[in-house]
C-alpha cells in the first residue's frame, strides 16, 4: 500500500490491470442491453442507426459492441483499452471486432469514427476539460459519454475531497489506497458551455436523473443532487467552429436551459 499514493490524474494503470479483477469483472457483465444503466440506454436504443465505425474508449472486453450488435449488427466496433487480458477476453467473446491495447492519451490512430464512446470514466480524471478534448478528437461526427454532474453549485475536482475505491476495497476499513481514485462531479452548465464554445456542435442532448450514489463513493455534497446523465453529442466538422448556436435539450428533472 502507498500512503503517499497521488490520485489527481486519474486511476492508476497498475491497480487498474495488475490482478486481474478489472478484466473478471467485465468478462460477463455490460455485454446485453439490459446490463447498461438506464441513461446509457436512452441513447443506445436508436442514436447509433448512423454509425458505421465505433470507437470504444476504455472498451474493456467489447462489451458496448455485444449490446449494440443486437439492434446494429453491421457496426465496425474498435476498442481501446488499457488492460490486454481484458482485450484477450474480447477477442475470444468477439472475433469480428477490433481490440488494440494503449492510452488514448498518447495513442496515434490512422483514422477517425464516426463515433466514439466513453462511458464510466471520465468522472475520474479531476482534468475532466482536457480529457474531454482528447476524447472529441477521435470522433467525426458523434460522441457518446457518460458522467456525474450537480445543478447546482461548483464542479468538484479535489481528489483529496472527492474520492471512490476502484472496484471496490481491500478491506471493510476503507484503507486500500491503491485503488483510491477521483470522483469528480460536474456542474451541469459548466460542461454545456465548455462543449459549445470550444467544438463544432450541432447537437447537444443530455439525459440523466438524481442518483445518490452508494459508498464507496466520498464527495464533499448532498448525494441526492449527483445527477447521473449520458451526453450525446453531434459534431459538424465541415460547417461549424464552434457550437454556440447548438439546439441543446437538456433532459434532466429540475434544470434547463
Amino acid at each position: 500500500m502507498n500512503k503517499n499514493k497521488d490520485i489527481s490524474k486519474g486511476p492508476r494503470e497498475e491497480s487498474y490491470v495488475s490482478d486481474g479483477l478489472n478484466a473478471k469483472k467485465y468478462e460477463n457483465w455490460r455485454h446485453k442491453f439490459d446490463d447498461f444503466f438506464d441513461c446509457e440506454q436512452y441513447f443506445m436504443q436508436n442514436h447509433f442507426a448512423n454509425t458505421t465505425t465505433l470507437l470504444d474508449l476504455g472498451g474493456n472486453s467489447g462489451g458496448l459492441y455485444g449490446a449494440l450488435n443486437e439492434k446494429f449488427p453491421k457496426i465496425c466496433y474498435t476498442s481501446l483499452d488499457l488492460d490486454a487480458k481484458a482485450l484477450e477476453n474480447g477477442r475470444k467473446i468477439y472475433p469480428n471486432a477490433n481490440f488494440i491495447e494503449g492510452n488514448f492519451f498518447n495513442i496515434k490512430l490512422d483514422e477517425q469514427f464516426d463515433t466514439v464512446s466513453y462511458l464510466q470514466q471520465l468522472y475520474y480524471y479531476p482534468n475532466w476539460n482536457e480529457t474531454l478534448k482528447k476524447v472529441l478528437s477521435f470522433a467525426d461526427r458523434n460522441v457518446f459519454i457518460e458522467s456525474r454532474f450537480r445543478i447546482d453549485g461548483n464542479t468538484i475536482t479535489d481528489p483529496n475531497l472527492s474520492f471512490t475505491y476502484y472496484l471496490g476495497m481491500c478491506d471493510s476499513k476503507w484503507t486500500d489506497t491503491d485503488r483510491k481514485v477521483p470522483w469528480i462531479v460536474i456542474n451541469i452548465y459548466e460542461f454545456i458551455n465548455f462543449i459549445l464554445n470550444d467544438f463544432p456542435v450541432s447537437k447537444l442532448e443530455i439525459y440523466g436523473y438524481y442518483q445518490n450514489p452508494p459508498p464507496p463513493h466520498f464527495i464533499p455534497m448532498n448525494k441526492k443532487q449527483v445527477v447521473a446523465a449520458c451526453c450525446w453529442i453531434t459534431l459538424d466538422r465541415e460547417n461549424l467552429k464552434h457550437g454556440r448556436n447548438a439546439e441543446v435539450i437538456l433532459n434532466i428533472p429540475n434544470s434547463f436551459y
